[in-house]
């Protein structure tokens, strides 16, 4: 299993996400003009200063479309 975290630069909206390499759970979003916080809280979390890639998901900022639709086939 891939444990830890991952920088992700998406050009198209000019951000960088910190993924949960297990889930692909979005953690926290920067701008590109906060890079270097970006690098510090990744380095922070894969240092041991998380979850150990159980985030849980009232700590995330987007989670990915297919969990929206196993919601919605519970109702």
């Amino acid at each position: 299993m891939a444990y830890g975290y991952r920088l992700i630069e998406n050009k198209q909206d000019s951000t960088i996400d910190i993924l949960e390499k297990l889930t692909n759970f979005v953690i926290k979003a920067f701008q590109f003009t906060e890079r270097e916080k970006a690098k510090e809280l990744y380095n922070h979390l894969n240092f041991g200063g998380a979850f150990d890639g159980n985030t849980p998901s009232f700590f995330l900022i987007k989670t990915p479309s297919y969990i929206n639709k196993v919601h919605e086939a519970d109702m």
